[in-house]
C-alpha cells in the first residue's frame, strides 16, 4: 500500500496530528536537556522531575503513536521498524520507573543515562526513519511533502554549550 503524497492523509498525519506530535518530541528533547543537566550537578529533584514527566507524558503519548503511527508502519512493510519503536517505548517507561522508585539512595544515574540516551536515538529515529515511511518517501529523506514540517525555524537553531549536548530548537538536525 503506498502512502504518498497523492493519497489521502490518515488522521495521524493530518497536519494537526503531526503539530500535536512535533510539539511532544520538542517538549521531550527540553526536558531530556534538563534530565543531563540534573545528572551534570547530581541534583536528584531534577533527575526526578524529568523522569516523573517522562513517565506520565509516555503513558499517554506512547498509545498514541502505537495505535495511530503504528499501523502505517505496517501498511509500509516496516514491521521490524514499528517492532524496534514499540520495546523502545517500554524501555522508556521502565527506565523512567526505574529512577523513581529507586530514589535517589539507589544511584539513578545509570538508569536516568540510559533513558536520556534512549529518548534522544529514538526521537531521532522517528524523525529520519518512521516519518519519511508513514509519508511515503525513503528513510532519511530530506525533501518531498512534510519534510521540512519537522524542522525548527533556522533563527531556532542553537547549540546549548555543552559538549554532547543539543538543544531542543536543533532536535532533528544533522550533527556535526
Amino acid at each position: 500500500m503506498s502512502l504518498a503524497a497523492s493519497d489521502p492523509a490518515p488522521p495521524a498525519l493530518r497536519e494537526e496530528g503531526l503539530a500535536a506530535w512535533r510539539q511532544f518530541h520538542l517538549e521531550a528533547m527540553a526536558r531530556m536537556s534538563e534530565l543531563a543537566g540534573a545528572l551534570d550537578s547530581q541534583g536528584w529533584p531534577g533527575v526526578e522531575r524529568a523522569c516523573r514527566w517522562a513517565r506520565e507524558a509516555f503513558q499517554r503519548h506512547h498509545p498514541w503513536e502505537e495505535q495511530r503511527l503504528f499501523p502505517l508502519l505496517a501498511q509500509a512493510g516496516a514491521e521490524p521498524l514499528r517492532e524496534q519503536l514499540r520495546l523502545e517505548h517500554r524501555e522508556m517507561d521502565d527506565l523512567a520507573g526505574a529512577v523513581l522508585d529507586g530514589g535517589p539512595a539507589a544511584d539513578p544515574g545509570p538508569p536516568a543515562r540510559r533513558l536520556l540516551d534512549l529518548v534522544r536515538q529514538h526521537l531521532d529515529t522517528e524523525l529520519h526513519r518512521m516519518l519519511p515511511l508513514i509519508q511515503g518517501r525513503e528513510p532519511g529523506e530530506t525533501s518531498g511533502a512534510g519534510a521540512g514540517y519537522l524542522s525548527p525555524p533556522r533563527s531556532a537553531l542553537r547549540r546549548s554549550g555543552r559538549a554532547g549536548r543539543w538543544h531542543p530548537a536543533t532536535w532533528g538536525q544533522p550533527r556535526a
